[in-house]
Order: C-alpha cells, then structure tokens, then sequence
C-alpha cells in the first residue's frame, strides 16, 4: 500500500480552443507498506510531467489526452517511477460514448519485483 501526499505547480505552453500542452514540476512524500514481512518504507520524490490534450467539442465530440509523469526519488538514489497514460474519447451517438485508454506504470526497483503494471481500458459512458 501506498501513501503519497505531494504539491506541484504547472504551465500551460499552448493553448487553444482545439489544443492544450503544460507541464509540470513539484515533489511527494511517500510511505509504501508491502504485503509480508519488509519493513515500511518513507521517501521523497521529484515529480517533472507533461500532458498533451487535443478536443472537440462539436459532434462527435472527440478528446485524446497524453499523460507523461515521471518520479526520480530523493532518497532512494537508483530508483525512479514512470507513469504514462494515453485515452480517446469519442461520442458515438448523442452524450453516448466510447472511451479507450491504455496505460503503464514503471518502477525501477518495486517491493514486489515487478517493473510494468500496464494494460487496456475500453469503456462505455453517458454524459449528462
């Protein structure tokens, strides 16, 4: 399990009515419980990430969204985070929507030994 509480500040460098690219910078602090018997662990951590949003608002209305953070620890020198995220969101019929999103989510040295936890998402949804 874990426990992150973090501040950061963010810039956007375009936007748009269509478009939106920031970035962002800041740091948390972290506390990770694993299951079985390794001792709880309290780290402090970087946080630089960008986002990329392109949508329309017209029908179909259509989102694409790119999330890029990545987490270079403070404390714990060779280990680092990375999280990105991609998702489309297209209106099929009125408010009616389609959603597909993928993900993975990278640790360089995990309690558990598992570096990737990636996968797929698709979703329906109704706006109102």
């Amino acid at each position: 399990m874990r426990t992150e509480l973090g501040y950061g500040f963010g810039r956007y460098f375009i936007l748009t009515n269509r478009t939106r690219l920031s970035a962002r910078l800041g740091f948390s602090a972290t506390r990770e419980k694993p299951i079985g018997d390794e001792p709880i662990t309290n780290s402090v951590w970087a946080l630089i990430g960008g986002r990329y949003h392109f949508f329309l608002y017209n029908f179909p209305k259509t989102d694409i969204t790119v999330d890029l953070t990545v987490q270079p620890s403070l404390t714990e020198r060779s280990r680092t985070r990375t999280d990105l995220t991609a998702t489309i969101r297209r209106e099929i019929m009125k408010d009616f929507t389609v959603n597909f999103s993928v993900y993975d989510s990278y640790d360089s040295d995990p309690p558990s030994g598992i570096n990737h936890d990636y996968g797929m998402v698709l979703s329906v949804g109704w706006i109102f």
